[in-house]
């Protein structure tokens, strides 16, 4: 948490950027990990504490407290481009008024851990890189990542936030489609996240991804 709150620190963006920091039930300092750290870096940072684990509960937790139009979610070990809130910000500045959302490019940053996590770098490049740009050709992103998007926060708070669901950015992001609302893609916005380096962690997170799936197929 406090590299990831460094590289938000370090964001060439001219706007102000309020953090929020939700500490899901953990056990540890990571709450005041995350002041200390903030405060260090010079942010603005407000730390809550989300008593029921979950991540949907963790971003529903943080919601009313969030006073800008704009909101991006990002995972506590997401490392964004120094240029990457400028570019997803602008994005959403100049799309049409029923665009909700804008999926960052996410890329892996621990892609020389292994032969799993090398493979998983195309994965994320092909998956992400290059099948969004197509799907953006069409204005139809068909997921804002929860790891790093935009999403206008009046729109959220109307919906009544995140859905409880494992997948919980997939089942959003259909949701916002089927308002037919559309889901930009932002190439220029980039942030690197950690991927699994042992096979045992790897087909977890894929079953994640997997059930998410299915849940958003029931709306």
């Amino acid at each position: 948490i406090p590299i990831t709150l460094q590289y938000i620190a370090q964001q060439d963006y001219q706007g102000r950027i309020n953090v929020i920091v939700v500490d899901n039930a953990s056990t540890d300092n990571t709450a005041a990990a995350a002041i200390e750290a903030g405060k260090r870096a010079g942010l603005n940072i407000t730390v809550l504490y989300a008593a029921i684990p979950g991540k949907f509960n963790a971003l529903n937790e943080a919601l009313p407290h969030v006073t800008t139009s704009y909101l991006i979610t990002l995972d506590a070990d997401t490392l964004l481009h120094k240029s990457a809130v400028r570019y997803i910000v602008a994005r959403m500045e100049s799309a049409p008024a029923d665009v909700s959302a804008v999926a960052g490019a996410v890329l892996v940053k621990n892609s020389r851990a292994g032969l799993l996590a090398r493979i998983q770098e195309w994965d994320y490049f092909l998956g992400i890189a290059s099948i969004k740009r197509m799907q953006g050709l069409y204005q139809g992103t068909l997921v804002a990542q929860g790891a790093y998007s935009l999403y206008l926060t009046d729109e959220l708070k109307a919906a009544g936030g995140w859905p409880d669901a494992i997948g919980e950015d997939i089942v959003l992001t259909w949701s916002i489609l089927k308002d037919n609302k559309k889901v930009y893609f932002e190439p220029m916005a980039v942030a690197f996240t950690e991927v699994p380096t042992s096979f045992k962690h790897f087909y977890r997170q894929r079953s994640r991804w997997a059930r998410g799936m299915i849940e958003a197929l029931r709306i």
